[in-house]
């Protein structure tokens, strides 16, 4: 287990334990994959979601972010082939390609209109 993880992850059960209110909002900051392979991003967070929206950035400032993936009102959408949300609100990413490489944001729209943005950067290599 990553050493910081398992800080953060002692730190949450340690506030749990005394009845501290502890707010979950985290994605892996950096994902490595095999090209090929599946790979999941996590987007960690509490709360009951209105949307979950996985976007990539692009490179291109004619199209800033091309959506992968949502969750929108309880209903499951992929916005491209090889890409689908998990239940846990994590970004599938099947057979992947190195032209899936880039940084990966998770868009979350809580239904106390609360909303905010994880990223993750992703990085694929060849076997």
């Amino acid at each position: 287990m990553d050493i910081k993880y398992g800080a953060v992850l002692l730190l949450t059960l340690a506030a749990s334990v005394r009845g501290l209110a502890v707010e979950v909002r985290n994605t892996a900051p950096i994902v490595q994959g095999w090209k090929g392979d599946d790979i999941r991003l996590p987007c960690n967070f509490e709360g009951e979601p209105e949307a979950v929206i996985w976007v990539k950035e692009s490179s291109s400032r004619e199209q800033p972010r091309t959506t992968k993936a949502a969750f929108i009102y309880g209903k499951f959408e992929s916005g491209e082939q090889g890409f689908h949300i998990d239940k846990n609100f994590s970004l599938v990413i099947t057979n992947l390609e190195v032209a899936d490489e880039g940084l990966y944001m998770c868009q979350v729209v809580l239904t106390n209109s609360e909303d905010f943005e994880l990223s993750t950067l992703l990085t694929v290599t060849c076997k």
